[in-house]
């Protein structure tokens, strides 16, 4: 992971392999953030996207492949 800070605003980079959230946590805790928006640009073989329903405190996720 490589990142720079522009003014209010970083800018990462991950190199192939590297986990998202990972490594978003890592730019937070080394840039002392406390909230952000995340926006993104990507190309990827695999993402796994989940979610969490409060009421039935269940979670389940999905694995989509790119290829």
């Amino acid at each position: 992971m490589k990142y720079r800070k522009f003014g209010g605003t970083f800018v990462l980079r991950l190199d192939p392999k590297e986990k998202i959230c990972g490594s978003l946590v890592t730019l937070a805790e080394a840039g002392h953030i406390t909230l952000a928006k995340i926006s993104g640009l990507s190309v990827m073989n695999e993402f796994t996207v989940g979610e969490f329903n409060a009421e039935r405190k269940e979670c389940r996720s999905n694995t989509f492949n790119t290829f």
